[in-house]
């Protein structure tokens, strides 16, 4: 699997590190503007951004669903050891099938992860809330599906209910509906977020 690295300027050891998993039809293309975005926040970090292709379709159906769990774990262990990231703030976040990824990949590697920001999405068959034990959890989602701003009850009451499941494990839950902000485009609201990079990254 590909994968992009944004290496903040002026890199040290010890640096956070954020994971994010991109949803259907997208790429690792986030990487630079996440680690800009922290690096202007003052919380200078690594980032990465897997790309996986055709995920979606019927032969590659999602990060968890396509068996890449223990693919993207790989990745993040060898992006750290090269750049000897600070293994206490090891974190993952994504956007829509990308979100379904973060809840995953926290139910299955208990203990790992620093904080998780799933947006717009909910968790998958498999799924393990005490996992998210001592953690961070920020999950984001917007107001409508699709291109409209319309009410988008299908992923308000999965996502209430994966947020209501983790919430008697984490440390600090935050759960946001952002107004008049289709599905889409909360994955860039929160690419852009300062406010959820200070989450994520501080203690």
């Amino acid at each position: 699997m590909s994968y992009n690295v944004y290496i903040p300027p002026n890199a040290t050891t010890m640096m956070p590190l954020l994971m994010w998993l991109h949803g259907d039809n997208g790429s690792g293309s986030a990487a630079v503007p996440l680690g800009k975005n922290a690096y202007s926040a003052g919380y200078p970090a690594i980032v990465i951004a897997p790309t996986s292709p055709n995920l979606g379709s019927k032969g590659n159906p999602g990060w968890f669903e396509g068996g890449h769990l223990g693919e993207l774990k790989t990745i993040i262990e060898e992006v750290c050891n090269k750049y000897q990231c600070d293994r206490n703030n090891i974190n993952i976040g994504g956007h829509s099938r990308g979100a379904i990824g973060t809840w995953m990949m926290v139910s299955a590697n208990p203990g790992y992860f620093h904080a998780a920001a799933p947006i717009s999405c909910c968790a998958s068959s498999g799924f393990k809330p005490s996992s998210f034990k001592g953690m961070k959890v920020w999950a984001m989602r917007g107001s409508g599906s699709g291109s409209g701003y319309s009410s988008d009850d299908t992923y308000g009451r999965c996502m209430q209910s994966a947020v209501n499941q983790v919430k008697p494990y984490t440390r600090e839950l935050k759960y946001t509906i952002l107004p008049r902000t289709t599905h889409g485009e909360a994955g860039g609201a929160a690419i852009n977020s300062k406010e959820m990079i200070k989450f994520i990254f501080s203690e």
